[in-house]
């Protein structure tokens, strides 16, 4: 899995998608806006 920024624009996700490349992006799929690096990780384990 790809993981974006929060501050990615929605059209490059999009795109990205379009290109069957699986992403989620931070506040949108995983987590909120405005998290912080060391909340993001714990996520993933």
């Amino acid at each position: 899995m790809n993981v974006l920024d929060e501050n990615i624009l929605e059209s490059q996700r999009l795109m990205l998608r379009s290109w069957r490349i699986h992403v989620s992006q931070i506040g949108h799929e995983i987590g909120f806006q405005g998290m912080k690096d060391e909340s993001i990780i714990p996520l993933f384990l």
